[in-house]
């Protein structure tokens, strides 16, 4: 990748020519020509969304106490979110996209729908006093 250069210059290693990318992942972080990080956070934001669906049986089983669930879901779902997330240069419309990330999991968890209309304040109520995302 060739980040503010001329893209039409050949790189050779050995003397045989690099393939020139957009996009490429290393230690599984996505590195793209434009340096921003948005594709990236969505990327682990949706990881996560797939890793909380994937464990909707304990999210439905109330034989689980809720703390034991907002502890599950501190230790399987948001790591995944929020890995590698030091080097992330966030914006407005990536905090946005975190904090909706955050507020579905909860009402995953909750098993509270859309159709209820229960505010994200009511949810926020329901968990506590428990430190946000971002």
């Amino acid at each position: 990748m060739i980040c503010d250069g001329n893209v039409d210059q050949q790189v050779k290693a050995g003397g045989e020519d690099i393939e020139v990318v957009n996009t490429f992942n290393f230690l599984e972080s996505l590195i793209v020509e434009e340096g921003g990080s948005s594709q990236e956070i969505k990327r682990w934001l949706a990881m996560a969304r797939t890793s909380a669906i994937a464990i909707t049986d304990i999210w439905k089983d109330r034989g689980i106490s809720r703390t034991t669930k907002m502890n599950i879901m501190d230790a399987l779902v948001f790591p995944i979110a929020t890995y590698g997330s030091e080097t992330w240069a966030i914006g407005r419309a990536d905090r946005s996209r975190i904090q909706a990330l955050e507020q579905w999991c909860w009402r995953k968890m909750l098993r509270i729908s859309w159709k209820e209309h229960k505010t994200n304040i009511f949810v926020r109520s329901q968990i506590g006093d428990h430190t946000s995302l971002c």
